[in-house]
Parts: structure tokens; sequence; C-alpha cells
């Protein structure tokens, strides 16, 4: 008896989802691949296919996936922001700055990728910067403590 129609792209992709989930990463992917596979635009196994290779610090691989959904979807605002997660890594600032702006371009409200950015700013010695985008995070959230944090400790750096 067969498990899985070899053409449901869905199964493939809830197989990789409990593959991931049980940390079997490798079997994910070839789930995700075939998803894929059968549909070359469903931007979701592209970004689910992306994590797993993220998660293996595959981040050149999991730069291609990212930049599949973006291709598909130029305003997925999770493949924006993974991909800046792996340029992050890459410690490619500049382009992982590019990504988080355009998250927050889509979504001028979420504060991870506002977070996200503030940190690079900072990682680039850009303290000006760096206050002006913890700012913007403490605007949307006064009580967000780490921003408070992280903005005292790039004042620090100013003096």
């Amino acid at each position: 008896m067969n498990l899985i129609d070899a053409n449901d792209k869905d199964a493939w992709q809830n197989m990789g989802y409990d593959l991931f989930n049980l940390e079997r990463y490798e079997e994910a992917l070839e789930c995700y691949s075939k998803a894929i596979d059968i549909d070359p635009n469903d931007k979701d196994a592209w970004l689910n296919k992306g994590g797993v290779l993220f998660k293996l610090e595959r981040y050149e691989e999991a730069l291609e996936c990212y930049s599949k959904v973006i291709e598909i979807d130029a305003n997925d605002k999770d493949a924006w922001l993974n991909k800046g997660c792996v340029l992050f890594n890459l410690e490619r600032y500049e382009e992982a700055l590019e990504c988080y702006s355009k998250v927050i371009e889509i979504d001028p409200n979420d504060i991870k990728p506002l977070t996200d950015k503030c940190r690079i700013l900072e990682e680039l010695q850009n303290y000006e910067a760096a206050i002006k985008c913890y700012d913007k995070v403490l605007k949307i959230d006064p009580n967000n403590e780490d921003a408070y944090y992280d903005k005292g400790r790039c004042q620090r750096f100013l003096k």
C-alpha cells in the first residue's frame, strides 16, 4: 500500500514539515524538493526548503530558495526576512539591511526586522543610525526593554 500520492505536493510538504519537526532534515529536504518538482512555483515549498537548508547551515542554497520565493512573490515578507537572516549569518550586512528594509516597507509595524536592522547598524558601527532605528522600535513597542538596553549601548559608543 502506497502511503502518499506521488503527485500530491501538499502531501510531500506535510511530510517534509513532520520530518523537519523530527529533526530529520535531509529527509525533509527531499520532500520539499519533490513538492517543488510537482509545482515549481509553490512558494511555500521553496520557503520551507530554504528553512531546512538554513538549519543545515547550507546558507548559499537557502539564499537561492528565498530568492526564488521573491521571484514568485516580490512582497513575501517571510522570504525577505529569512533572506536577511541568511545574509546576516554570512556577514553580508549591507545586503541583509536591504532585505530588512524591504520587510519594514511591507509591514512597518513588525518589530523583528526593525530590531534586526538596528543590530546590523550597530554591527557596522553606525551608532547614530542604530539609535534612530531603536527609537522606531520604541515608538512601536514602548515597553521593549531590549531596545532600551541596546540603544543605551549605542549611546555609550558615541561618547
